[in-house]
């Protein structure tokens, strides 16, 4: 998963691939959260080790849960701005 963090760093291309996977994730019938959750929590998890590096990886988790949210109806209200963290020092 880290390298979903570099795969979606470019841009507009980045922004469709990550529209692929959460559209996606939205097609598994009975299973929609649970598929988001662990799509999230996994990208969440990669962070740390991301070779894009923590505040780039950090962006592009942030941005990925706001398509989450869009996609389950809840909208960009649903994500409130994050802190900064050292989520990239710590396991």
């Amino acid at each position: 998963m880290s390298d979903l963090h570099v795969a979606t760093g470019g841009g507009r291309r980045g922004d469709l691939l990550l529209d692929l996977i959460v559209g996606a994730a939205d097609q598994c019938e009975g299973e929609r959260g649970s598929t988001f959750a662990a799509l999230y929590a996994t990208a969440r998890a990669a962070e740390r080790t991301s070779p894009a590096g923590a505040e780039r990886a950090t962006a592009t988790t942030d941005r990925l849960l706001q398509k989450i949210s869009a996609a389950q109806g809840l909208g960009p209200q649903a994500t409130p701005p994050r802190a900064a963290s050292p989520r990239g020092t710590t396991p």
